[in-house]
């Protein structure tokens, strides 16, 4: 898996280009953020290809990674899939929070570091 395109990354090229900071002394010009982060923004913004607006090497999770660590990874990374992939990072399924809802809704009664893994808890027929 080298990549995913998010409703995120779609959405991307709607919003304006933002410049970064910067000051002129002396004639010249001092940039106070790094231009690298100005030149991915602009090539997702104007990207016509696939590579130019997704999100390389995305988070993934293997189908025996914890919920309690998957939903973690949701929260601390701010995103809302999770793709699954085996051990040679094939994509075999996509986690995602209503997913997660679903397992928690299911075993309520269970609190959540007692829940199982991401197997058979995670899309697999989306594709």
């Amino acid at each position: 898996m080298i990549g995913i395109v998010s409703e995120a990354d779609l959405l991307f090229k709607e919003r304006p280009i933002r410049m970064p900071l910067y000051l002129t002394f002396l004639g010249s010009v001092i940039y106070l953020e790094p231009l690298d982060k100005f030149d991915q923004q602009l090539k997702k913004s104007l990207g016509m290809l696939v590579q130019d607006v997704m999100t390389p090497k995305p988070v993934t999770v293997t189908a025996d990674t914890p919920i309690s660590q998957a939903a973690g990874l949701m929260l601390d990374r701010r995103i809302n899939r999770l793709p699954v992939v085996e051990q040679d990072n094939t994509l075999v399924g996509i986690l995602t929070r209503h997913d997660l809802v679903q397992v928690l809704r299911s075993d309520s009664a269970q609190p959540l570091p007692r829940l199982t893994n991401v197997t058979n808890c995670y899309t697999q027929d989306w594709f």
